[in-house]
């Protein structure tokens, strides 16, 4: 997994969560990073987690950034996680390239359901 968050108890927090899934989890402080972490190990995450308010480059910057990388290759699965939660958001994500929405706050049954719906209980 790559965890695509600014804020460091956030991090910390979504993290755990998704450890406790049973899963290894990257972790990238902005958007910027989430690319070149999917452009330089574009097989290596069965889903990003991705923040859409973050500095430097913003989730759905990123999001749109991964799609032009895809280019005939495996459809990278972005799921946003926002304390944002209103239609436009949504819809603004779904347009950026978002394959589904979680809004905060995470808790972990949130997370597992996420999980069970694009990874494998193996991952």
């Amino acid at each position: 997994m790559l965890l695509v968050e600014d804020v460091v108890p956030d991090q910390i927090i979504a993290r755990k969560l998704i450890e406790k899934s049973g899963h290894r989890v990257d972790v990238a402080a902005n958007g910027y990073e989430a690319v070149q972490a999917v452009k330089s190990r574009p097989d290596a995450y069965d889903l990003v987690f991705m923040d859409i308010r973050m500095p430097e480059m913003d989730g759905l910057t990123a999001t749109r950034e991964i799609r032009k990388l895809e280019a005939g290759t495996r459809h990278q699965p972005i799921v946003a996680l926002t304390a944002n939660a209103f239609d436009e958001d949504v819809k603004q994500c779904m347009e950026a390239g978002i394959d589904d929405f979680a809004a905060r706050p995470i808790y972990k049954e949130k997370i597992d359901k996420i999980l069970q719906g694009y990874v494998s209980l193996a991952g």
